[in-house]
Parts: structure tokens; C-alpha cells; sequence
């Protein structure tokens, strides 16, 4: 078995070289934090009235919100998160 030598044969290849592209980082918003200020009498269950959204009970809802503010006991003037 004989080796054969590979044939070079030089090539001109036109290359089409985009134009530049601005890179643009997305800036990512948080979303805006929802609170209510607890007012005299609220409740977890009251509070879930008047933010739920539709589709949601009221009760699903109030248990949503006691979870997310760990449990916290309202009272009057405390920043409740939606």
C-alpha cells in the first residue's frame, strides 16, 4: 500500500463581513413591591378582599399572604407585602 500525498490548492473565499452590532444588556426591573398599611380591625382574610386576584379565593389568597409575611401579627400601621 502506497501513501498518497495530499494535493494543496489555494483558494480565495470572499468573506462578507457583517457591520458591527451594538450589544444591548437588558435591564431587568424588579417588580414593584405591593404592601398594605394595616389599619384597626384588618385581618389576613379582610386584607385577601380587597387584593385578590380573580380566579383566586379569598381564603387561598389569605393563606398566601400569611405565609408570605411569615406570619406576622397585624397590627395597626404594619407594612403587609401583597
Amino acid at each position: 500500500m502506497s501513501k498518497k500525498n495530499p494535493v494543496i490548492i489555494p483558494a480565495v473565499v470572499e468573506l462578507e463581513i457583517p457591520e458591527p452590532v451594538e450589544v444591548v444588556t437588558p435591564v431587568v426591573m424588579p417588580e414593584p413591591v405591593r404592601i398594605h398599611v394595616v389599619k384597626d380591625g384588618d385581618s389576613y382574610a379582610s386584607i385577601a378582599g380587597l387584593y385578590k386576584p380573580s380566579g383566586v379565593s379569598k381564603h387561598d389568597y389569605a393563606k398566601h399572604l400569611f405565609d408570605l409575611n411569615k406570619g406576622k401579627t397585624l397590627t395597626p400601621g404594619l407594612e403587609v407585602n401583597l
